[in-house]
């Protein structure tokens, strides 16, 4: 009966294990002198934003390697009784990233020291992927909608917008980019995070929600840094075709610090397009619910050491981190508007027939005896007897519009949008 038990855990346990991603990174490296390796060597991680450290000895190859660091600054010191003391600092670990090091050792007192400060290298030769990190300056720095790091992807390269995005700011990011390298182009969009698989993930658990779709898109004060891969050839990423979205919140350190943000916009201030002052025209209303557009997107922060008086110092081990974020937005109808041009003359006379000869395509859910691309009557609207709820509409004979439902009887269209 126990087995049994601890069969259905695993079984439990097993999956949601796969579908996570690691985003914690690893320092490792070699410790040498001028005669080769040198093992035994003291060697001393720690992140100098937490002091949080970890204790390692080289093994008899002079390797060393710490895992499951959380991306930061780190500071690498080795010791060894006949050498000089030597510190690296500036060590940039990113979201998943391994960095090797080859530290090379001078003979010496150990009270001697030779410190040097790293630089970040501009390829990581450690991994197959291609894709883009941004850090914390970058997400503070870069402009992005709606106060949201996701929408900062569509700066990688490697990674194709589409022209006209769909972009919810109440759900986050919902469509708008893809991976040149693969996955499927949804019909329309240039990337359509239905389509192409995309894998979302926070502190390395899935992030991924409804059809595809992000599931949380957190505010910018939140992350501390965020990696779009185009390309992943990770066994924990298979699941995926499209791009792979990772985010890191941030965490608190030894110093008490906080942010606080405002965002604000209005359409009383934005210019309409050349289509919409003509829709303004022919009705006022349509105006009036434009100009009223408009957000107010705040955010505060707080994080540090967990410090009680006389109790706790949680300075150096034990950190805090608070965020609160809130978006009060009003955007009437779709935030890109929609452009469409005829593809012959006989469509401006309302003749769409061509369109009965194109091929349903691979995977339409057209029924028998239907075409994807038949136009029906509007005005024909009536209740479906079969299916209660629902309504039927017959389509135009030969998918023709009869010119009086759009034309007046001068020639002139009756939407001077149409004559645009």
């Amino acid at each position: 009966m126990r087995r049994i038990v601890w069969v259905l855990l695993l079984a439990v346990l097993l999956p949601a294990a796969a579908g996570a991603q690691e985003t914690r990174g690893n320092i490792n490296g070699i410790v040498q002198d001028s005669g080769g390796v040198v093992p035994g060597a003291a060697v001393r991680i720690t992140n100098t934003a937490t002091s949080q450290t970890q204790q390692l000895v080289t093994n008899s190859s002079g390797y060393f390697e710490a895992v499951l660091l959380n991306p930061g600054t780190y500071e690498v010191r080795v010791e060894l009784q006949g050498y000089k003391t030597l510190t690296q600092s500036g060590i940039s670990l990113s979201v998943g990233q391994t960095v090797n090091l080859t530290l090379a050792l001078e003979v010496g007192q150990v009270s001697e020291e030779v410190t040097v400060t790293a630089q970040s290298a501009l390829l990581d030769a450690t991994t197959v992927s291609s894709g883009h990190n941004f850090d914390r300056q970058m997400v503070e720095g870069l402009p992005m909608f709606s106060n949201m790091p996701i929408m900062l992807s569509r700066f990688t390269p490697g990674v194709a917008p589409a022209e006209a995005e769909v972009q919810n700011i109440f759900q986050g990011y919902m469509e708008g980019t893809t991976s040149a390298a693969g996955g499927q182009v949804g019909t329309g969009s240039g990337f359509d995070s239905r389509n192409t698989g995309n894998n979302y993930t926070i502190d390395g658990a899935t992030n991924n929600g409804f059809g595809r779709r992000i599931a949380s898109s957190p505010n910018a004060d939140q992350i501390e840094e965020m990696r779009v891969e185009t390309s992943n050839f990770d066994a924990s990423q298979g699941y995926g075709t499209g791009l792979t979205v990772s985010m890191m919140t941030r965490g608190g350190t030894n110093t008490l610090r906080g942010t606080a943000n405002y965002t604000h916009w209005n359409n009383e201030l934005n210019s309409p397009s050349l289509q919409q002052k003509v829709t303004f025209k022919q009705d006022p209303r349509v105006e009036d619910a434009f100009r009223a557009g408009r957000s107010h997107i705040g955010a505060l922060t707080a994080g540090g050491p967990i410090v009680i008086p006389k109790v706790f110092d949680g300075r150096r081990k034990a950190f805090f981190f608070a965020s609160f974020s809130k978006s009060d937005d009003s955007a009437p109808g779709r935030l890109a508007g929609n452009s469409t041009v005829p593809a012959n003359r006989q469509h401006l006379e309302g003749d769409f027939s061509d369109l009965l000869l194109l091929p349903s395509g691979a995977g339409a859910t057209t029924p028998a005896g239907h075409h994807q691309y038949q136009i029906y009557d509007p005005l024909t609207t009536r209740p479906d007897p079969l299916r209660p709820g629902r309504v039927i509409r017959d389509p135009f004979p030969n998918n023709i519009i009869p010119r009086d439902r759009f034309m007046n009887p001068n020639g002139t269209y009756r939407n001077p949008l149409f004559g645009l």
